[in-house]
């Protein structure tokens, strides 16, 4: 609890420092600097629910919605890395087919996260001893113990076939964008690793190291889906 404080302290400074250098360099540029100032306030409300969160005993809603604080922080601070690389002015109109694409798979995999967190605060991530089956079948009986973790496996596997087409299609249609076709790619890889760790979570009886493995992996891919899909618009309207 004190390492995570302090980390989210220096985090904050961070990004404090983030919204002074957006100004100092990027004057004028509001989709720059509106965003850094959109951080700085952002991290003020996780901080907040970080309050909350531990005010209401670590309760299921307050640790989901914190989750997801955080994640909307992370896809900020994503996009702010993204915008500096294009010019201020684009006047370009490529197809927007496959940013429209990437776009949706980061929102499901945003969503992914969610259910996950739900998982962790219901306290059913081991209402089933296998993997991947669930009590021996793929198909359990849905009820308010085993719920969360049907939902959360059920739409990971959804989830698992829309980030693997992504890296199709990259791979098919974004040959003259390589930077693209690598995080497509990248993230189809990491997501099939993702799968394997949260089978360890069952296997190791959710041994520590599985645990951060999964949430580690799961910050990283969003993050790479959204920098997909950020990177893809911007590099579509800079296409003349």
């Amino acid at each position: 609890e004190w390492i995570h404080r302090t980390v989210a302290a220096v985090i904050g400074v961070q990004i404090l420092a983030l919204a002074v250098l957006a100004v100092l360099d990027y004057r004028g540029r509001r989709s720059i600097i509106l965003p850094a100032f959109g951080a700085v306030l952002l991290v003020g409300f996780q901080a907040w629910l970080g309050r909350e969160t531990v005010r209401l005993g670590n309760s299921g809603e307050s640790v989901t919605a914190h989750l997801a604080s955080a994640m909307l922080l992370v896809g900020l601070l994503v996009y702010l890395t993204v915008r500096p690389a294009y010019p201020a002015r684009l006047t370009g109109g490529a197809s927007q087919r496959f940013t429209l694409l990437a776009g949706f798979a980061a929102v499901a995999t945003y969503a992914l996260l969610l259910f996950g967190s739900h998982v962790t605060a219901t306290a059913s991530a081991l209402v089933f001893p296998d993997w991947p089956l669930m009590g021996g079948t793929l198909l359990p009986a849905i009820t308010d113990v085993t719920s969360a973790q049907v939902l959360h496996r059920y739409v990971a596997a959804v989830v698992g076939v829309i980030v693997l087409a992504v890296a199709v299609i990259a791979w098919r249609t974004q040959r003259a964008h390589p930077a693209l076709v690598r995080l497509a790619v990248l993230s189809a890889v990491l997501f099939g690793i993702q799968i394997v760790v949260g089978g360890l979570q069952i296997l190791t009886q959710l041994a520590g190291w599985a645990q951060v493995l999964h949430l580690s992996l799961g910050t990283i891919i969003w993050a790479m889906l959204v920098g997909l899909a950020f990177s893809s618009y911007y590099t579509a309207r800079a296409t003349v």
